[in-house]
């Protein structure tokens, strides 16, 4: 068994350099005149105004406050370009299409007819230097720049991580496996990482997934995505909510990451403390090395935050865990 912290794969972002597919996230393209404005009053951070070829994470939420996706949203030349979680452009199309009320905005799925890989790695400099011409270092996070590779359009869009240097290449559906092929038979030494593999990169970023830790169970300021929230903007749904909460210091639970020894997945994602009470829920995990290392991502009540020792349950035993 190749386990994940001592192979090639994961070491490659850290180290090298990695190219992995990332089609599956969700691309809408919504024009006409009054879609910033929807999109403003839709989401939690500030879409009017946006600068030309530039981007902001925002989230949707309901009238709860409570997430029902994390959106990136990008000012192109042709629209806004929303980028889903994975395979959720539909439901997030539904709810933009439901709040409008006649005005000039048209929701475009371009999911299917476009194609989008990841770039990853401390390597990623030169690669794009190589490959594009590109200085990454020239953009900012979250920005975007278009270019073209032997005749085929490219946006290419800086989207490091927290500690992991990275753009993403978005082309048109049909050009995707020359794109991929070319990259894959650079001169660069790049790894393509399997789900496991990108899957324990993500946690090890902190970085939240839909359907683990991003659902209506919780909040974006659990989630930790205050940087999203744009606190002086006007009205949204969910804005009372989100606002009320952060004003009176009100967040109850806050998502973590976490690590313990035991090769065995946990009995329950329940997190316990000395006493046995619930106070937190284990939402993403990954087995790291052949010592049995793990790591996860979970919520915990802000009152257990300083608890000396807190657990898991792993068959009739309790795992310690340490939050990181």
């Amino acid at each position: 068994m190749s386990f994940l912290s001592e192979n090639l794969e994961y070491q490659a972002f850290y180290q090298e350099i990695a190219a992995f597919d990332k089609s599956d996230l969700g691309r809408l393209l919504i024009t006409g005149t009054e879609a910033p404005d929807l999109l403003e009053r839709l989401t939690t951070n500030k879409i009017i105004g946006l600068p030309l070829n530039t981007g902001v994470q925002t989230v949707i939420t309901t009238n709860k406050g409570r997430i029902i996706d994390l959106l990136y949203v990008y000012s192109t030349d042709k629209g806004l370009l929303v980028i889903t979680s994975k395979n959720n452009q539909d439901t997030v199309a539904s709810w933009i299409d439901y709040y409008t009320f006649g005005e000039d905005v048209a929701i475009n799925d371009i999911s299917a007819s476009t194609a989008m890989i990841g770039i990853a790695g401390p390597k990623t400099f030169d690669f794009l230097k190589s490959f594009f011409s590109l200085d990454i270092f020239a953009l900012d996070k979250n920005e975007l720049t278009k270019t073209q590779f032997e005749n085929i359009d490219v946006s290419i869009i800086r989207s490091d991580s927290h500690s992991v240097l990275g753009a993403d290449i978005i082309v048109e559906n049909e050009n995707q496996n020359f794109i991929w092929n070319k990259i894959m038979s650079s001169s660069f030494d790049i790894e393509n990482p399997s789900d496991l593999t990108l899957n324990a990169v993500r946690i090890n970023e902190g970085i939240p997934m839909l359907g683990h830790e991003l659902t209506q169970e919780y909040n974006p300021l659990e989630a930790g995505l205050i940087k999203s929230i744009n606190f002086q903007k006007g009205c949204y749904i969910g804005q009372e909510v989100i606002a009320r909460l952060n004003t009176y210091d009100k967040v109850k639970r806050s998502l973590i990451k976490i690590k313990w020894n035991s090769s065995i997945p946990p009995s329950n994602n329940v997190i316990v403390d000395e006493s046995n009470k619930e106070v937190g829920k284990l939402t993403s995990m990954s087995v790291l090395n052949s010592m049995g290392q793990c790591i996860g991502l979970g919520y915990l009540n802000k009152k257990a935050l300083k608890t000396p020792s807190l657990f898991l349950a792993i068959q009739k035993n309790l795992a310690k865990i340490d939050i990181l």
